[in-house]
């Protein structure tokens, strides 16, 4: 969803510039907050504004140690049950830029991407993943030997909202202590490592906010620090296994109109459907032992319709100066119901509730 510009906050860019310059490691504090942030992927709630920010990114990929050319600003929040991360990547250029794509979870997307690592072990060896891409598309992990090893196999439950803004896109992380594993403390201060990754799909960039240097294969245990965290209890852990049978369909639709050297129209529409469920469970007894049990409660089957379309007429009134008028649209439907078919679940797609925003932005090349 397209929404207001997002406001940079440039004094805290300095602060934090200040602050890192003379420490071996970088630190990050987490702000305890009574009431959560409401998960809709904008970062405006005031609870926000009592955390600071992290923005001293560094170029990975394609100039390592460079300076990135988009800003990213990444906050954190947290209370008795979740750890929350709102983060804004900026973007120059948001209107022909920023790569939307959707997928199905825990695939590899060619779109604009946030990644959380948390190694909250603190054993500096061992990992947790959380990924979104600029369309809400998750993905998770574990890596583990210091950051040599990665399992995409491992999934948690967690959750993530983003926005899109005039200039940047935002996401809103809410990850629950159940994702995580650590042990409690009682009167301590809790101290875990972590880092953060943007990833700009038309440059091909990566940018983190540690650094580790391609020479070096370890990397979890040269990253930064979260601090902050106090008063919170890891939550009783029961693995339960299960079988995942996961259908899926995706069309997409681009093109481009060009009427005359100065006046085009893009367009590009999706439709992804995805349908799973789960049985054959069984829990782990002791370390090794699987027997069988009836699955959980809650209904984890999915059945899900997702479309999105974008419209862009670009108009270059004068050379150098842009109109450009944007039209989206998006429709999302999750039923739960693995049995309902793709012919049906397609033909549904648009008498779905739907989003529309139409945005205008202008340009103007000033010679000077």
């Amino acid at each position: 969803m397209y929404h207001g510009a997002a406001t940079i906050f440039v004094l805290a860019f300095l602060v934090d510039l200040i602050a890192y310059a003379g420490t071996p490691s970088k630190i990050i504090t987490a702000v305890r907050t009574e009431h959560p942030p409401v998960l809709d992927g904008l970062i405006t709630e005031a609870q926000w504004q009592t955390a600071p920010a992290a923005l001293d990114f560094t170029q990975f990929d394609p100039i390592e140690g460079g300076l990135p050319t988009e800003m990213t600003s990444v906050r954190m929040l947290y209370d008795d049950h979740a750890l929350y991360i709102g983060v804004i990547c900026y973007d120059s250029n948001p209107a022909e830029g920023i790569v939307h794509q959707l997928i199905r979870r825990d695939r590899t997307s060619e779109a604009d991407r946030f990644t959380v690592q948390i190694d909250s072990y603190h054993d500096l060896q061992t990992a947790f993943v959380f990924s979104a891409n600029v369309s809400g598309v998750q993905s998770d992990g574990v890596l583990s030997q210091d950051g040599i090893v990665y399992d995409l196999t491992w999934d948690a439950v967690w959750r993530v909202k983003t926005g899109v803004y005039l200039d940047g896109w935002s996401a809103e992380f809410a990850i629950p202590y159940s994702a995580l594993r650590f042990s409690a403390l009682e009167d301590e201060e809790y101290v875990w490592g972590i880092n953060f990754r943007c990833y700009i799909s038309r440059k091909g960039e990566i940018d983190e906010w540690v650094m580790v240097p391609r020479s070096e294969r370890a990397q979890i245990s040269k990253w930064g620090l979260v601090n902050g965290i106090r008063e919170i209890k890891p939550p009783l852990q029961s693995s339960l296994f299960g079988d995942r049978d996961v259908d899926e369909f995706d069309v997409a639709l681009r093109g481009i109109v060009t009427f005359t050297r100065v006046l085009s129209l893009q367009f590009y529409s999706q439709v992804l459907l995805a349908r799973g469920k789960y049985d054959n469970y069984s829990r782990l007894v002791g370390s090794t032992q699987l027997l069988p049990t009836t699955g959980p409660t809650s209904n984890y089957n999915f059945n899900f319709i997702r479309f999105n379309a974008n419209v862009l007429l670009r108009w270059e009134f004068l050379p150098g100066s842009t109109v450009y008028l944007v039209w989206t649209q998006a429709r999302f439907e999750n039923t739960g119901d693995y049995s309902l078919g793709f012919g049906r679940r397609f033909r549904d797609t648009f008498s779905l509730p739907h989003e529309d925003v139409l945005l205008l932005k202008a340009s103007y090349w000033l010679s000077l």
